[in-house]
């Protein structure tokens, strides 16, 4: 009994989607603030290092799963950079 086929098939079909929940539920207990107008310096009590970090590892893992998903050719790879940019903007 050889269960690894099925399960590759179901990560092959759905791992796009897997990526874009696995990054909102990050971006969920982790935000990154992103404040366009700020009056004040360390908005939300941030520092501007720790938020620039935080937006350069998302800028990467954009990019990284971006191309997993096209070069994986995984079904519905054009989900995971809308979905990912579509989490960003969510929280």
């Amino acid at each position: 009994m050889n269960i690894l086929p099925p399960v590759f098939r179901w990560l092959n079909h759905y791992a796009a989607v897997l990526i874009v929940v696995l990054t909102l539920i990050v971006l969920i207990f982790n935000p990154i603030p992103a404040c366009v107008d700020c009056e004040f310096p360390n908005a939300w009590g941030h520092d501007d290092a720790i938020v620039a970090r935080d937006a350069t590892v998302l800028t990467v893992w954009l990019l990284c799963a971006s191309f997993l998903a096209g070069l994986l050719r995984w079904k519905m790879s054009w989900l995971v950079p809308v979905g990912i940019t579509i989490a960003d903007i969510a929280t």
